[in-house]
């Protein structure tokens, strides 16, 4: 029997998805509205970056943990762009949860010489496969725009926060602001590199703490060392049980019985050439358009693809026992 190690979808994001502070019964978030011409005044253009096709000039991300044990997590983000862009940053698309919301709150684009709106961005809400999402499309309008963008996402029944972000991003970023709001009774467990130590604030219904990182170039990977991209990662829960029985509850997702191409394939032939056909076959699956979340994985995965990146991880760990492989999940950090 020949034995395989899977090796699950990219750690780096920590499993994506997690929220904090205030109390339920709030009222519904109000439109961002950023000081366009005041950015554009005080921050950083094209000229102090050489060869970058976008600068993020702000991205503020608030978390808050409802009453009811839903977590909010709200995402502010302001960019430079010209023509050439990564589409991540002009295409996004965020799956909406079982039970939770996602809510665009705020897409425009505008002019960097004036100041002035371009054209506001309709997001639309739509459903592949059983995976609902939203979306919101940037088009290039002109040379070079502004994109504003804020987003709310409600997660039921979390019962506790959690995140993982990058405080380097593929683009130079010029301010980031984090906000946790911790409710009374709990307590904020961090790890972090480059973003320095969080200002924390006091108050009757709890902590915030607040993170303010300013003038960070771009992160490229291209260094000697793998790990030294910042960092902030945060939790409620102490120590990284709670994140491995979350990621090991993963192994129990219904997933579908694997379809009559991957039964004939593994079927024929020795061990390791079956096995190494059904990685082929579901490598070759279709999969979601690159702006959907990789680490996104449905409660009960769909018998016929497009499939995330992690719920073929998961397709593979059952299907290739089938050729004759014994399979172990590993989630790498």
């Amino acid at each position: 029997m020949s034995k395989f190690t899977l090796r699950g979808a990219l750690l780096f994001v920590l499993f994506a998805a997690v929220f904090i502070v205030s109390s339920a019964g709030a009222a519904s978030a109000a439109v961002y509205s950023p000081d366009i011409s005041r950015m554009i005044q005080e921050s950083p253009y094209f000229t102090e970056h050489e060869g970058a096709n976008g600068v993020i000039w702000l991205k503020e991300s608030d978390y808050s943990l409802r009453a009811d044990g839903a977590m909010v997590r709200r995402m502010n983000l302001v960019i430079l762009a010209r023509r050439g862009i990564d589409e991540k940053w002009t295409r996004w698309s965020f799956p909406v949860p079982d039970g939770g919301s996602v809510k665009v709150l705020s897409a425009s684009l505008y002019d960097p010489g004036s100041g002035r709106i371009l054209s506001p961005v309709l997001p639309r809400t739509a459903e592949q496969n059983g995976a609902a999402f939203t979306e919101a499309m940037f088009p290039d309008l002109q040379e070079e725009f502004i994109i504003v963008l804020s987003v709310e996402e409600i997660l039921p029944r979390v019962y506790a926060a959690e995140d993982f972000l990058w405080v380097s991003e593929e683009l130079p970023l010029w301010e980031q602001r984090v906000t946790v709001n911790v409710p009374a009774g709990m307590e904020l467990y961090v790890e972090s590199r480059g973003a320095g130590e969080p200002r924390r604030i006091r108050g009757e219904g709890g902590e915030r703490y607040e993170w303010q990182i300013v003038n960070n170039p771009a992160w490229s990977g291209r260094t000697l060392k793998a790990d030294d991209r910042g960092f902030i990662s945060f939790s409620t829960r102490k120590g990284t049980e709670a994140l491995a029985r979350k990621l090991a509850s993963l192994e129990g997702v219904l997933t579908p019985p694997a379809p009559a191409a991957v039964q004939k394939t593994a079927s024929q032939g020795t061990p390791l050439k079956t096995g190494q056909s059904v990685i082929d076959w579901v490598n070759r699956a279709p999969g979601f358009p690159a702006p959907f979340p990789s680490n996104y994985v449905r409660s009960e995965i769909p018998q016929e693809g497009p499939w995330t990146e992690w719920e073929k991880t998961l397709l593979l760990y059952r299907w290739i026992r089938r050729a004759g492989w014994e399979s172990k999940l590993h989630w790498l950090g």
